[in-house]
């Protein structure tokens, strides 16, 4: 008999509990021209894209759009969302690819998802200039982008469609290298200026410093001179 009570205050509650519920839609990625912006007050404009072209350290601003979808008939708060972005590289000797270890993990809330509707939520890939920076000349280059999503688990509630992950090709160009210039004319003047320098010193021209000490020197010679000399006298 108790079972049987159990049984029916599970029923009675179950919709109650699992009636807020909030699903991951859809992941998509965004960009926008990496421009010098006169206006501070303008809003960047983003497209949605397949592939993220980098070359050397410039590339467009990206982001990634999580949508939030509440089919439920109540509200759910206080949501928490886990992300993390890592790249996959590949080795340009062997050709060999590899996902890395995350090298951004952070979290965001989202206060509120109303009943019946769906709510965009944006996250930068923060660092990933520094990522592309370190792998600069060390064999290995970016292929993807990847980020993991999950909605933070709760009680009662099932993670079905609260965990997903996207991934974005990154199309990848090394910057040319920049060629060293070489001023001729610079070196020539300091070759020319050794030369005097040197041609100077042989001839036995002092600096101005030796030349008032020497002067002073023989100063006081030639008043000894002159001392010895009405000396004998």
């Amino acid at each position: 008999m108790k079972k049987i009570i159990i049984s029916f205050f599970c029923l009675m509650f179950l919709p109650a509990l699992s009636s807020a519920r909030t699903v991951i839609g859809s992941l998509s990625w965004e960009t926008t021209p990496r421009t010098e912006v006169k206006d501070r007050n303008a809003t960047a404009v983003y497209t949605e894209t397949r592939e993220l072209s980098v070359k050397g350290l410039d590339f467009d601003r990206l982001r990634t759009v999580i949508s939030l979808d509440n089919n439920s008939e109540k509200k759910e708060m206080g949501i928490v969302i886990r992300y993390a972005f890592r790249l996959q590289l590949k080795n340009e000797e062997s050709g060999e690819t590899f996902w890395e270890v995350p090298y951004q993990a952070d979290e965001l809330r989202v206060p509120v998802v109303k009943a019946g509707i769906t709510r965009d939520v944006k996250i930068l890939p923060f660092k990933l200039r520094e990522q592309f920076k370190r792998l600069q000349k060390t064999g290995f280059v970016p292929v993807a982008l990847k980020i993991e999503v999950m909605i933070s688990p709760r009680k009662n509630v099932s993670e079905d469609g609260r965990i997903t992950e996207s991934v974005i090709p990154v199309k990848y160009e090394a910057a040319p290298e920049k060629k060293r210039m070489i001023n001729i004319h610079g070196i020539g003047h300091r070759k020319k200026s050794g030369v005097a320098e040197q041609q100077a010193s042989s001839e036995g021209k002092k600096s101005p410093v030796e030349t008032e000490s020497s002067a002073g020197t023989e100063t006081v010679k030639v008043s000894t001179v002159s001392e010895n000399v009405s000396a004998e006298k």
